[in-house]
């Protein structure tokens, strides 16, 4: 039967960025996540390799697309899974493809730094305007900002049920 996973584009040093556990092979290359044509390589998380090719090595299996031009694509490494949109959610199947300039319309910059480091916002800001006139406005936010408002609601219902206890 089909199997239906995410298809997340993602550039060069993204895993590491991100604390995700490259499990087997390697991340993109800088020159793969840069390219203007596709580099027909993907990375799969684990969940979707063990789906894919239960006891078998994903490093090196082939995917082909649907479509009339079916492109293929060469598995060139293994991550481990990591939450994407909630702390809650089920495990997902995922497949990261590098993130071709010329598909790209909706990105999200992640940056590693410092705790104490400025923040770099402004400078993001005038340096997007300054490349691309009409980049509609970016919203940006730390991890723990984003952690915080993921717990928000749990910690609010278990206020409400303390106080409804009580």
């Amino acid at each position: 039967g089909e199997i239906g996973f995410e298809v997340n584009g993602v550039g060069a040093d993204y895993f590491r960025t991100m604390g995700i556990q490259v499990v087997r092979g390697r991340e993109f290359a800088r020159d793969e996540a840069l390219a203007l044509d596709d580099p027909n390589v993907v990375i799969v998380n684990q969940a979707l390799a063990d789906r894919l090719w239960p006891g078998q090595d994903a490093i090196g299996q082939r995917l082909k697309a649907e479509g009339p031009r079916g492109a293929e694509f060469e598995v060139v490494g293994v991550v481990a899974g990591a939450k994407y949109r909630s702390l809650r959610e089920a495990p997902r199947l995922c497949l990261y493809r590098a993130a071709v300039l010329r598909q790209s319309r909706d990105l999200t910059l992640v940056i590693a730094m410092a705790p104490s480091a400025p923040s770099p916002l402004p400078a993001l800001r005038t340096a997007v305007s300054e490349v691309e006139a009409d980049a509609a406005a970016f919203d940006g936010r730390s991890l723990e900002q984003h952690v915080a408002e993921q717990l928000q609601a749990p910690r609010m219902a278990a206020i409400l049920l303390a106080v409804a206890g009580v």
